[in-house]
């Protein structure tokens, strides 16, 4: 990662949006996986096999879901964020998504890598291992800094005149 490429915090996502991303796409796949174990039952070795399928191609979608999806994975592309390479500023690749993803299936980790976010504001520890950024599609503009109020510059060509005195001599009259 060079530093010529550290995105601002008007082009990173922010804590809100990437939290309610993630939690679609938790959602998400944990409406697919009840809806399969409701429809497909385990009375079976095929039924039970089918729901392992299920199963798989739904974790397969949490941990690969962005480097499929061009950066977007279900919940990202709602909220209007996406996965970057913090190298080249395309999007990541799969085994960057696994990197990313998969430490979340580390007990605790999910609150520890929420912890680090909103101390960091930027990257979370998957995010520095993959060497990645969550990008909003649409970088926020920059505020325009506008003066308190109006610069005054009477006295100033009187004060670059004035010679500055050695202490203690007197003010002479003019």
């Amino acid at each position: 990662m060079s530093e010529d490429n550290h995105p601002t915090e008007y082009e990173t996502a922010s804590v809100l949006q990437r939290a309610l991303a993630h939690g679609i796409d938790s959602a998400l796949v944990v409406m697919v996986i009840a809806f399969a174990g409701a429809l497909i039952g385990v009375e079976d070795a095929a039924s039970m096999l089918l729901f392992m399928l299920v199963f798989v191609v739904a974790l397969g979608y949490r941990i690969f879901g962005d480097s499929y999806l061009g950066g977007h994975a279900i919940g990202k592309r709602i909220v209007g964020i996406r996965v970057q390479d913090a190298r080249y500023r395309r999007p990541c690749t799969h085994l960057q998504s696994a990197i990313r993803n998969c430490i979340l299936f580390i007990p605790f980790m999910p609150l520890v890598e929420l912890i680090f976010l909103c101390i960091d504001g930027q990257e979370r520890w998957g995010d520095r291992l993959a060497r990645t950024y969550v990008m909003r599609d649409h970088a926020l503009k920059a505020p325009v800094h506008v003066p308190d109020r109006p610069l005054r510059l009477e006295g100033l060509e009187e004060t670059l005149r004035h010679k500055a005195k050695p202490a203690g001599q007197p003010e002479e009259a003019v």
